[in-house]
């Protein structure tokens, strides 16, 4: 929510600025023309002069540096639960001495933890704890904490913000072992990530199948709790436009990959550790298709 991008550019004299805020379009009046791919747009010069041209590759260089332009970390204490992506809400039950920690976190009033999974080729050479946490997580809310009596607590987690791991430490935990990580993150912003003509084509044609993936969904029945995908598209939210591809991707990752009965669907690769892990929109949207892709030729032959 709220700003995510102000350039100002300078091109013979004249000044435009501009503001990038989510779902912002340029006005109608805005177009494409056919001279090397610039922009045309009304911009005033000292004069009062307008229909300055500027080219799109200044736009272009201006939106790089300020996506790649570190942002100041953050520090959040780490749990290594699992791939959990933006806006999706997931539920599990956990043990001590986890229950323990996020008692004393909702305790303090911070209820909001960084959340990361496990790479499998680590594990399975027996790289534990640090080296086995993957580079890229999602900032959860912990939206209900519910203990059940029995050392056990029910907790529903809502993913917010992507993170890119900047650097592990211990966290120290009076609970005999450590359950959680103290963790310097960098927050990653796809709002102003560029992309081009030919991933959007690649992001539409995304769209295109993830609405063929819910049409086959509802009319195969095989939900094994009626509402579940309704539940899951109402807690996501609208799908992001083709021009926000990365997040277009999550959002269809998260879809296909849903918190709530991953295993139970069975009906798609886990491609959400993948897709954070992708470092462009052109890859995240590959990923993200060949797994629909995968689910639709298994829903097809139910």
């Amino acid at each position: 929510a709220g700003v995510a991008l102000v350039f100002t550019l300078m091109s013979a004299g004249a000044i435009v600025t501009g503001v990038r805020t989510p779902g912002y379009r340029f006005p109608a009046g805005c177009s494409r023309c056919g001279h090397g791919g610039a922009l045309r747009m009304a911009v005033e010069d000292g004069d009062g002069a307008s229909g300055e041209m500027f080219d799109m590759q200044l736009l272009a260089k201006r939106i790089k540096e300020v996506r790649d332009a570190p942002s100041e970390p953050a520090t959040l204490p780490l749990v290594v639960l699992g791939a959990i992506l933006p806006r999706q809400r997931w539920t599990i039950r956990i043990e001590a001495p986890l229950t323990l920690f996020l008692e004393e976190q909702i305790a303090k009033g911070q209820p909001c933890i960084a959340v990361s999974g496990a790479d499998e080729q680590s594990l399975r050479l027996g790289l534990g704890g640090r080296a086995s946490i993957l580079p890229r997580g999602v900032e959860a809310h912990i939206k209900r904490y519910s203990p059940r009596g029995d050392g056990t607590s029910d907790l529903t987690l809502v993913g917010t913000r992507l993170f890119q791991l900047e650097a592990v430490g211990d966290l120290n935990s009076p609970h005999g072992r450590l359950c959680a990580f103290s963790a310097s993150v960098r927050w990653l912003d796809y709002e102003v990530e560029e992309t081009d003509p030919a991933v959007r084509e690649q992001a539409a044609a995304l769209e295109r199948l993830v609405l063929r993936w819910i049409g086959l969904v509802q009319t195969r029945g095989i939900e094994s709790t009626p509402g579940l995908l309704a539940r899951a598209l109402r807690e996501l939210g609208p799908m992001p436009d083709t021009d926000r591809a990365s997040e277009m991707a999550l959002w269809v990752a998260a879809l296909i990959n849903s918190a709530h009965q991953p295993k139970a669907l069975g009906i798609a690769t886990d491609v959400r550790p993948a897709a954070l892990a992708a470092d462009s929109a052109e890859a995240r949207v590959s990923l993200v298709r060949a797994a629909l892709d995968e689910s639709i030729r298994r829903l097809g032959s139910c």
